[in-house]
């Protein structure tokens, strides 16, 4: 079942299920994989940096309660990241209006362009309050079916 909320920009997502190596997730990880998600079909441009190094500017491709799919424009510019890292999320949104500053989070995967984070403190208290916050930014989004 998908849900929508009317947002003035959209964007075309990546569709598919990514394969190849992606790191060995510890069972907790799992968890967090097979609990809801929400793709976003809105640009949500978010700046991470990892371990106090330099930000780069990434969008996020879907969240969940404990984590965001980060999507970088290069590989190049994760070389060095390794599962674990530290990482700070700011949303690029204007000042007086951020709704993601300086959110702790570490890598729990990383594959081509892609990253997977968690939240180290939680960000949202449950999937309730996740939709209740993608409708305060009015972003459109769908609901990700859980593949088993």
């Amino acid at each position: 079942m998908a849900c929508r909320v009317t947002l003035q920009m959209g964007v075309v997502m990546l569709q598919g299920i990514m394969s190849g190596r992606i790191s060995s997730r510890s069972s907790k990880a799992q968890d967090r994989r097979d609990a809801h998600r929400i793709e976003l079909m809105s640009p949500f441009i978010v700046s991470a940096t990892f371990d106090s190094a330099h930000s780069h500017l990434c969008l996020a491709r879907n969240v969940g309660v404990g984590g965001l799919l980060l999507e970088f424009q290069t590989e190049s510019e994760l070389s060095g990241v390794s599962d674990g890292f530290r990482c700070v999320l700011t949303d690029m949104m204007p000042e007086g209006y951020h709704t993601m500053q300086d959110v702790h989070c570490s890598v729990e995967w990383l594959y081509r362009k892609f990253v997977g984070v968690a939240f180290s403190r939680p960000f949202f208290m449950n999937h309730d309050a996740l939709l209740e916050w993608m409708k305060s930014v009015r972003m459109s989004y769908r609901l990700v079916e859980n593949a088993d």
